[in-house]
């Protein structure tokens, strides 16, 4: 769950829909617009924010079948 804070009120969003077994990291993009996070794997899902609307878009943008140890805002790098 990713829990982001807007100066009125606290929200939450589940990362979990995409992912069917353990999510084994996480990494915010620059803009603080998008969290990737990577799971044992392989899949790695981007979740883009957009505040103006309070809703979150999943998008699955990886399934390589090998765990997903690191990423690094828009360098992916699986072992």
């Amino acid at each position: 769950m990713v829990m982001v804070v807007w100066l009125q009120s606290l929200k939450s969003y589940s990362v979990s829909d995409l992912h069917r077994t353990s999510v084994t990291c996480f990494e915010w993009s620059v803009n603080g617009m998008k969290l990737f996070s990577g799971d044992s794997a392989g899949v790695i899902v981007c979740t883009e924010f957009d505040f103006t609307v309070v809703c979150a878009l999943q998008t699955c943008i990886s399934k390589r079948g090998l765990s997903v140890v690191l990423l690094c805002d828009t360098h992916l790098v699986c072992f």
